[in-house]
Order: structure tokens, then sequence, then C-alpha cells
């Protein structure tokens, strides 16, 4: 865990958490970190979508 103060906020901090290499955890935060780079990569329409 690491912690880092918010300069523009004082008083607030961001904490950060992170996995053990090797863990299923680790595997898990790599999984959804390559599918949010995937999604951001793909410039894909953050637009709300409508039901049709």
């Amino acid at each position: 865990m690491q912690t880092f103060d918010v300069r523009s906020a004082p008083g607030q901090q961001l904490i950060v958490y992170h996995a053990q290499e090797g863990t299923r955890t680790a595997d898990a935060l790599r999984l959804l970190g390559s599918l949010a780079a995937t999604t951001h990569s793909g410039h894909q329409d953050d637009s709300p979508r409508r039901a049709t």
C-alpha cells in the first residue's frame, strides 16, 4: 500500500493498493488493466446507449 497527499485538496490522500506478484489477484488486476487499455485504445464511443 502506498499513500500520496493530494496537493490540490488539502487533507485528502490517494491510497494505492497492489497485489503480490504471482497471485490470482495480480493476474485478475493485469487482465482488468488490459481490458481497460483495449477499450481506450479502440476509441469506442462512451456516450449513453438507448435501448432499442
